[in-house]
This record gives C-alpha cells, structure tokens and sequence, in this order.
C-alpha cells in the first residue's frame, strides 16, 4: 500500500514508518523539516509540510493523492513558538479526515492519548479529534498509547533517565499518579497489522502492558538498567515541582520543547488510565512488560552518558548565556573605564577605545540572549566561538602580558571557547 505518515520523524512515526517499509508499504512522511528527515530515514519519500497551516480541506488534496491510508503520529505537548496545539491537534486533523473521505481514503490510523481527566489543551483536542474522527464515513482506527518505551532516548522517557542517572538521589514527584508503559515495537506492530487486517475498523484500543507502575519504581527500574548503584528517593515539594514546569514553560516558549513542562506534569499527577483488553485480545496477545523490554535492550556506553549528561546541557547554556551577559552589563557599567584604560595602554585611540568597549559589550549581551532561544543557539555559539578568538587574538597583541595574568586570558577566554565548543556538540542539528 502507498501509506501517509504524518509525524513520521517524531518518535512513534519513525518506528511505525520503518515497520511499514520493512513489510513492502511505500511509505511517504509529512513534516516540516523533511532535509533532516531525509537524511535520517531515506526509505521515505518526504513532503514538506506544516500541519499549523494545513487546516483547510484544500491543504491536503496534494499529499493524499494517490494514497491508500493514513496514520497521524502527529502531536503537540502544548503551545509554543513553533508549536499550536489546537492547530496541528483539532484544525488539521478535523481537515484531514473530510479531505480523506472526499479523495476516497478509507483507512485512517489516529494516534491519540489515554484519556486523563487532566482539562488541558492538549487532552481536550485530542478528544475533540477523535469524536471527528469516530464520526465520520471512514474506516478508522484510534490508538491510545500510555507511555512509549523505545531504545530512542525521547521525550519523557529522556527525561526519566535524567532523573533516574542523578548521583546522589532520585527526586519522587508528590502525588503522581500511577502508569502504564507500551513498547514502541509493539505499536510498529499494531499499525502494521491494522493494515494489513481490513476488518479491524472502527475501534479505539487503549495500548499498554496490563501492570501499572509508579513513577518513583519507574525511575528505580531504569536506574538499575543503566547499572548505577541503588540510591534513596526523596519528595520534591510540590512549590519546586510547579517552579520546575513553570521554567520549563519558559523554555518552551523560547523554543525548547521540554518534557517537563506544566502539561506533562499534569499528566503525571493524573496517571495514565487504561484498558488494554480489548487490544490485547484483538491484536496483540503478549505486549512487552517494562522489564522484558529493558532485558531486551541492555543500556550501552552512550545511554549511561546520555543520562548522566541530560540536565549538563540545560544548566550550561544557561550558565554560559549568563556570562556571556554579565561580562557585557560589567562591561557597561563597572568595569567600563577599567576596560577602556587597558586598551589605551594597549595603544588604542581615545577616540576609539571607549567605543570598542561599548561595541563588545552589546555584543556579549546579544550572543548571550540568543543563546537562550533554541532557533538562534546554535549561531549564537559559533558567534562566541569567533569573537573569544578575536578577543583573544586583539589583547594578545595589544597586552602581550595578559597570558602572564592569572585572571586575564587562560581564565576566561579560552574557558569559555571550550564551553561554547562543548555545547555546540550537545545541540541538536535543526
């Protein structure tokens, strides 16, 4: 079959898609940033689109020409920059299923979520999408995973082997309700026999291991499984955890898409509620326990680094934003004439010293504000990188003393290329 993957380079869309190819479907991925994509997943043939935008019927008659299903990994934690829930989750899903039953698609495959009682943006439009989609003509297929597990480090799960890696004690979110995890392969599995299977239509599977966990013998299981030693837990008060997804907001708007933002939170405190019978006798008999998919995929060298290392980025782009930003207010204000005096001894103009002065400092400040917005980090590293080397080479040659001086050179501006090279490796290639 010729099969439409919306989301296909998230999580759950890159393991259905390659599930889909590996059982002879031709598969086509629609996303945004469809050159990464390519590049990760050349199987696919990809279509450049953005589902913000794709809210009228008329958006889809390109992209389902010629196709023969449709599967929606799509989805949205909550509203960012880049990010509209009710967009991507309602507007565009409600437009893709009248597209779907004017072009004659008949199979739709909805990924949508457990119903958590939680009111927030993001469960109430995939419940709006869902009544659409039950509605309609179409011979579909609504599936509710709880909390995926993959070998991909992504998301959540990311996110838990942070908190799980901490040295010394694993933080215990109060009031947190209980879980439910599913095996990424056996969601690949599910999709790949709902198509094959036309008489699977018009049903909603909740998709999960029948046990149900806590969140604090989660993080414990996935400690053991990077092999670090047992540590306490203890109970984060509930103002830090609010300040924690409050910040998390925060990033979040600034274009990091972070797992603990105030809707994943909720979610947690929630739970994830489900019934897995239904699927577990139509589809899939024997789904994958938290503990046989973790036998099943030992942890390596790079998913112990990974988790030891996943709150380091955060903590040292924010670091590094707030020095780069001091040095310039410094630069401004208290240590202007200092700054001014020693490049006039360095041999500068009078005209020209103050400026220069004033010229990098505003420099050091916008590098560190961008710096702090995920579209403009990465430029705003290399920019660091430059200008410490230029900075360096500058008082190099007007201070030949200055390696000489214990708080000169080998103190902060060589320090602060290595960080600036140290968190351009971290970034992600966007």
């Amino acid at each position: 079959m010729r099969v439409l993957v919306l989301g296909a380079y998230g999580l759950i869309g890159t393991y259905v898609s390659l599930r889909l190819v590996a059982d002879g479907h031709e598969v086509a991925g629609l996303g945004r940033r469809t050159a990464q994509a390519a590049r990760r997943l050349p199987g696919l043939r990809w279509i450049a689109g953005d589902l913000r935008a794709m809210t009228r019927v008329e958006s889809w008659v390109e992209p389902l020409r010629g196709i023969d299903a449709v599967i929606n990994c799509a989805g949205v934690l909550q509203d960012g920059p880049n990010d509209k829930v009710a967009a991507v989750q309602t507007d565009a899903a409600l437009a893709l299923f009248r597209a779907c039953e004017e072009s004659g698609v008949r199979r739709v495959v909805h990924f949508s979520a457990p119903p958590s009682g939680s009111g927030t943006p993001f469960e109430t439009t995939k419940r709006q999408a869902d009544r659409a989609l039950a509605d309609s003509s179409l011979d579909w297929l609504i599936l509710r995973p709880a909390l995926v597990l993959a070998p991909q480090a992504y998301g959540g799960t990311a996110l838990l082997r942070g908190l799980a890696a901490l040295p010394f004690w694993r933080p215990r979110i109060a009031g947190a309700g209980l879980l439910h995890v599913v095996s990424v392969f056996d969601l690949a599995e599910t999709v790949s026999r709902a198509i094959a299977t036309p008489a699977l239509t018009r049903r909603a599977y909740d998709l999960a291991h029948p046990a149900s966990i806590s969140l604090d013998d989660l993080t414990r299981a996935f400690r053991g499984w990077l092999g670090l030693a047992p540590v306490a837990s203890r109970r984060l008060p509930g103002w830090l955890t609010a300040a924690v997804g409050r910040l998390a907001d925060l990033a979040g708007w600034l274009g990091w898409r972070s797992p603990a933002r105030t809707t994943a939170l909720g979610e947690l405190r929630q739970g994830i509620a489900v019934k897995p019978e239904p699927w577990i006798a139509d589809i899939l008999s024997h789904p994958v326990s938290l503990e046989q998919f973790l036998i099943a995929h030992p942890a390596t060298v790079q998913e112990r680094r990974f988790a030891a290392g996943y709150f380091l980025k955060p903590l040292g782009l924010v670091a590094l934003a707030f020095f780069w930003v001091a040095t310039g207010v410094l630069g401004l204000t208290a240590a202007r004439g200092e700054a001014v005096e020693a490049l006039l001894r360095g041999g500068l103009p009078d005209g020209l010293a103050p400026a220069a002065v004033v010229a990098g400092s505003v420099i050091d400040i916008a590098l560190g504000c961008a710096l702090l917005v995920a579209r403009t980090a990465r430029p705003a590293l290399i920019g660091m990188i430059l200008v410490s080397a230029i900075y360096l080479v500058v008082a190099t040659v007007l201070m030949p003393g200055l390696w000489l001086d214990p708080f000169g050179a080998l103190l902060k501006i060589v320090p602060s290329i290595v960080a600036a090279l140290a968190m351009l490796a971290l970034l992600p290639d966007r």
